[in-house]
């Protein structure tokens, strides 16, 4: 099982959603393109980790990407505009998602990494 945290990003009124797995993980990278890609979502790997996005703005999930660097992978969602309500439902909606699919549990986000694979 994978952890994440859903926490407020820095120096942001916006939530976002923190992965702990190593982003090379390439079971990680699996579990969230099982998870994703029925949902519409388009979801490839990269040098660094995975990218997924789902730009449908007419779609329940707006616009929402999730993004790898050599270090983390975050998820964040209609972080352009100045609504921070539509950005909490639709994290809280992600994060909901993946728990409900039982491959990643939600951790707090001071347990970081703490959770077992």
């Amino acid at each position: 099982m994978y952890a994440f945290a859903i926490r407020q990003g820095y120096g942001s009124n916006k939530l976002l959603i923190e992965f702990y797995p190593q982003p090379s993980d390439i079971g990680f990278q699996e579990a969230l393109r099982l998870v994703l890609a029925p949902l519409g979502f388009s979801v490839s790997t990269t040098e660094h980790g995975i990218w997924a996005s789902h730009s449908h703005l007419e779609s329940k999930f707006g616009t929402v990407r999730i993004d790898s660097d050599s270090w983390s992978t975050f998820g964040e969602a209609d972080q352009c505009s100045d609504n921070a309500t539509l950005n909490r439902q639709l994290i809280y909606e992600l994060g909901s998602i993946l728990t409900t699919s039982g491959a990643f549990q939600e951790v707090p986000w001071h347990c970081a990494g703490k959770s077992g694979d």
